[in-house]
């Protein structure tokens, strides 16, 4: 079974005054939101994550070793404005996002990142106030296993999909079809349609 942090982190989180932040990527289009709630520019796997300070709250993430759906609410604050009016008018569902706890050398440089949380954004709000924050419900792979598909195995859906492809062709004639197994019987021929 594989741990949620690296052993990095770990040795960190031992120190008296461990040296941790936590740092969000969502990829909105056309800017992606990279922040992290320390203060300066730190740069995770090649990417600049900003410091807002108060990154803002990040909701309970559920552990656990079965297939089930989780989610976690984040609310982030102290965004730049334009950024956030950037998001306000692109489509925020189905987005990549992650949540990840950093390690901070001496040389003020991540020295180690753990991903603990990496889903989609399902539902996002925005509140005006003193400070903009937005709100993001984040939801795992698990739960599209949820929800009831669109596609159907039918000739038309096939070739929406792959429009060279005919092999769903005579599908529905097949299925009225007797079938005689181990019999020198042959079952009725197929109309054959030009397409």
């Amino acid at each position: 079974m594989s741990q949620l942090f690296t052993d990095a982190i770990l040795e960190e989180l031992e120190k008296d005054s461990p040296r941790l932040v936590m740092a969000v990527e969502v990829l909105y289009a056309p800017v992606p939101v990279r922040a992290h709630s320390g203060v300066g520019t730190y740069v995770i796997d090649g990417q600049d994550y900003v410091g807002v300070g108060q990154l803002g709250d990040i909701s309970a993430i559920p552990q656990t070793s079965k297939t089930s759906p989780s989610n976690v609410e984040l609310t982030m604050s102290g965004l730049d404005p334009t950024l956030v009016a950037q998001t306000l008018n692109e489509r925020s569902q189905g987005r990549k996002a992650k949540i990840m706890l950093c390690s901070i050398g001496d040389d003020e440089s991540v020295t180690s990142v753990s991903v603990i949380f990496a889903g989609r954004v399902s539902t996002q709000q925005y509140t005006y106030g003193k400070k903009m924050s937005v709100s993001v419900k984040l939801v795992d792979r698990f739960a599209d296993w949820e929800r009831s598909g669109t596609k159907r195995f039918d000739y038309e859906s096939h070739l929406a999909r792959f429009p060279s492809d005919h092999i769903f062709k005579y599908l529905s004639q097949m299925a009225s079809l007797p079938i005689y197994w181990g019999s020198k019987k042959d079952a009725p021929s197929f109309n054959y349609r030009s397409s």
